[in-house]
């Protein structure tokens, strides 16, 4: 009786954490699928950040990142090179803003928005798409109107009924100019791939010269990234021997592990879930062989009276099936009453989807079945005369 009680524990528990570890690795899945809206393909981002004590002047700046973007951009590896002063799934940069012509309102009020300040090149080097208009260049500098490209959540949520090109926003980072909207872009995910997408202002760094640090997004001509790092750091060090080439990694790593605690905890859960079906196999076919080798003399004297081998091995089997029924019943409903555990780490699928709780309940029934065969069969070839005599 102990040893079957503590086989239904393990069908039990074996059906719920089967359950909890095949909606996680179902949510990884959905997860993994969604879009940054970005290319991380083939990417190599790192900090170059300048001393102000060396760099006095917002023109010193300017001249040196532009002279660092164009001996980068001519390096035999490099298909394209961007700057920027944040980047998405690392770093952040929040400003509110205002829209010419609605109500002015507190600035506590405004709403906000990521800024970047970039180059032209962050574009292609990131693989965000234009949708309409153009992104900031070059030609976009101190000394000419100031622009702004805002990303598609931005131009649905607050120019819902009217073209955004054109209009001018005010941004609170920089000297507070109006700026006219000249393109939209794609959406990027910002903080996480399962987050919301926010709007998104994106400026020339010309028009930000007071930035002394940024972020180089280097796009690689093949796959092997780490040829070109070298190059890269050689470039800076042309310009100045004094600033080190800082926190060199790949964007595919970087998306790899804004995923890393989902990939672990499905890892974590699976395995349980993998060791509680094990143990629960190994109980049930213990326990059904202890049975059988307590009813050998029931199974002789069955099949003295004719029964054949068929019958006692539906008996088995059947015997088997029904304590695994009970198990997986009992342990689908334990899974029910605590999905909603699962409910907030859950990434486009319901804690309670009907098709995950069947596929479990097949798996555990089908290894239920393997796992009594073995004793069904063994009931199947004792022999009568041997069984009675002992």
């Amino acid at each position: 009786m102990a040893n079957r009680m503590r086989s239904y524990s393990w069908r039990v528990m074996a059906v719920m954490l089967l359950i909890g570890a095949a909606l996680l690795i179902r949510s990884f899945a959905k997860l993994s699928g969604v879009s940054p809206g970005f290319d991380p393909s083939r990417v190599v981002i790192a900090d170059v950040s300048i001393p102000s004590v060396k760099y006095q002047s917002d023109e010193s700046h300017v001249v040196f990142f532009a002279s660092l973007l164009d001996r980068v951009r001519r390096l035999p590896g490099v298909e394209a090179v961007g700057l920027t002063e944040s980047v998405p799934l690392v770093s952040d940069f929040v400003s509110s803003f205002e829209i010419e012509g609605r109500p002015a309102v507190d600035a506590t009020d405004r709403p906000s928005a990521n800024f970047y300040a970039v180059n032209e090149g962050y574009f292609r080097a990131m693989g965000i798409t234009l949708v309409r208009g153009r992104v900031p260049n070059d030609a976009d500098t101190a000394s000419t109107r100031v622009v702004s490209a805002i990303n598609e959540q931005m131009a649905r949520k607050y120019f819902p009924n009217e073209d955004p090109i054109g209009r001018r926003i005010r941004v609170s980072q920089g000297k507070g100019e109006w700026s006219e909207v000249v393109g939209i872009v794609r959406d990027v995910k910002q903080y996480g791939l399962d987050s919301q997408t926010t709007a998104q202002v994106y400026q020339p760094y010309r028009q930000h010269a007071y930035f002394s640090a940024y972020t180089l997004v280097v796009k690689a001509r093949s796959a092997d990234t780490a040829a070109i790092v070298p190059d890269v750091r050689a470039a800076v060090r042309s310009l100045d021997p004094g600033i080190p080439l800082a926190r060199v990694r790949t964007l595919e790593s970087v998306v790899s592990a804004s995923i890393g605690s989902e990939r672990f905890a499905t890892v974590l859960i699976g395995l349980f879930g993998g060791a509680a079906l094990l143990l629960a196999a190994i109980g049930l076919y213990g326990v059904l062989a202890y049975t059988v080798g307590q009813r050998t003399q029931e199974f002789a004297i069955r099949t003295a009276h004719g029964a054949d081998r068929r019958a006692v091995l539906r008996l088995v089997l059947g015997e088997g099936l029904r304590m695994s029924a009970v198990g997986i019943g009992i342990g689908l409903v334990g899974a029910v009453l605590g999905r909603r555990f699962l409910a907030g780490v859950l990434f486009g699928i319901d804690a309670g989807d009907p098709a995950t709780y069947a596929l479990v309940a097949g798996t555990l029934l089908a290894v239920a079945l393997l796992a009594t065969a073995i004793p069904a069969i063994r009931a199947t070839k004792v022999d009568p005369i041997v069984a009675l005599r002992g």
